[in-house]
């Protein structure tokens, strides 16, 4: 699929469901104890506080070591490119603007990395999440969440704002092109200060620039009900159905699950979501796909088409956050049935994270954060890929307007049953330029 077109396709809906700002009411707490909007939610905060949209740019010294891009030598072994020394120009946004009765949340972080030594493996990464919601009257409530990316690296900064913001779908094996988003729109009915209902629709798309990874899209569909038990306590339930398709195969899923959200002790907020996932898969073509070998070797294989199975596997949801007044900290934890890696067609998406940020002193910013992540195959080819890192950063305030920057990244990738496994970092130190009278919060 042409990479313009995809992106057309995908974005032509956002501005119809940017509805107009009209509205008769305010927007606190509409969805009741611990639950964020689908469209803001904390979009945008940094440390704990909202913050109006702030913009940066600034240019870094940058050492990655082991990148893996999908290519070969002579004998079919996957190139690794063990260390290599260059700079990125870096631009970003973040942050949030208020209306009487809407509010936009914002977090942008982009790069361009050029390697002197090395141009062969120069490239662009840029992430993107947007959120809107808007109170239309008393009862009825528009939200939009908007997140894409696109990828030259599978680690670094740029790639971890991408998996937080929901773009990516598991572990990201190879440094090779790839292009990731996803809409998503809801109304909210408010039945009553306690009781509203929520609609939804959206679609999502992975496209990888390699023809031998499985580009996909989809779309979902989705229902749920909530209700405030008291001050700090809410229950829900929710449906979902998502449909996947790619060349050759299709998947659909339907996804049961009842929630809870609550406040306790002022400033922590938990939410939980457990239920059941019915998958449907269908390969209907004979595939040829990338199999790893134990020696590194990468050869296509065929895999031919097979009946359709329907499996239940268990799924769901947690997430505890602490909001302080200079400071944020979260847990989070996540399993559903989607869409697979690339390598694999469709799978099983499992996901833990947990971050600091931390603006407590007055010209400093320091942040770290760490995840695991695997994706278990539900077709072809079978196989389960795991990856577990993190990263580090901090910001301080130099001049006015004038920041020192750096950040540490590792990842270590790992697929066992081809014997694969690889231990990556990237080290940026740089200077970044914004206006404010806060510390610049990246991390």
């Amino acid at each position: 699929m042409n990479a313009r077109l995809f992106w057309l396709r995908l974005f032509w809906v956002c501005p119809l469901l940017a509805l107009p700002l009209a509205a008769q009411s305010d927007l606190s707490s509409y969805l009741g104890p611990g639950i964020l909007s689908p469209g803001v939610g904390n979009l945008g905060d940094r440390s704990g506080q909202q913050v109006d949209l702030r913009f940066w740019g600034g240019v870094n010294a940058v050492y990655s070591t082991n990148l893996q891009p999908l290519t070969t030598d002579a004998q079919g072994n996957l190139i690794r490119v063990p260390n290599l020394i260059g700079t990125s120009a870096n631009l970003g946004a973040y942050g949030g603007h208020h209306w009487q009765h809407a509010q936009l949340g914002l977090s942008y972080m982009g790069n361009y990395i050029y390697y002197p030594q090395e141009p062969t493996y120069d490239g662009t990464n840029q992430s993107l999440t947007l959120g809107l919601t808007v109170q239309y009257s008393s009862r009825v409530v528009f939200d939009l969440h908007v997140s894409g990316a696109v990828l030259s690296q599978g680690t670094g900064a740029v790639a971890d704002a991408a998996a937080a913001g929901g773009s990516l779908n598991g572990p990201q094996l190879f440094d090779s092109r790839a292009s990731y988003a996803n809409v998503t729109g809801s109304m909210t009915l408010i039945q009553s200060p306690r009781t509203s209902y929520t609609f939804g629709a959206g679609a999502s798309a992975n496209y990888y620039q390699s023809s031998e990874l499985a580009s996909a899209s989809s779309y979902h569909l989705n229902a749920s009900a909530r209700h405030r038990l008291s001050l700090s306590n809410s229950i829900g339930a929710s449906y979902t159905y998502a449909a996947q398709t790619g060349t050759g195969f299709s998947d659909q899923i339907q996804s049961f699950a009842g929630q809870y959200f609550g406040n306790f002790a002022r400033f922590w907020t938990v939410s939980v979501s457990g239920g059941i996932s019915l998958s449907h898969v269908n390969q209907s073509l004979t595939l040829q796909l990338p199999v790893i070998g134990a020696d590194g070797s990468v050869t296509l294989q065929s895999f031919p088409a097979q009946s359709a199975t329907r499996n239940f596997y268990p799924t769901g949801s947690a997430e505890l956050r602490r909001q302080f007044q200079r400071a944020s900290a979260s847990v989070s934890y996540n399993r559903s049935v989607g869409a697979g890696n690339g390598l694999f067609l469709a799978g099983i998406n499992e996901s833990a994270a947990a971050g600091i940020s931390y603006t407590g002193i007055r010209k400093w910013n320091f942040g770290i954060d760490g995840h695991y992540a695997t994706t278990a195959s539900l077709g072809q080819p079978p196989g389960k890929t795991t990856w577990y890192g993190g990263g580090t950063g901090v910001t301080y305030e130099i001049a006015r307007y004038t920041h020192l920057s750096a950040r540490f990244n590792v990842g270590h990738y790992d697929f066992p049953g081809a014997g694969y496994n690889r231990l990556t970092e990237q080290a940026t130190l740089g200077i970044a330029f914004s206006s404010g009278t806060i510390p610049l919060s990246l991390w």
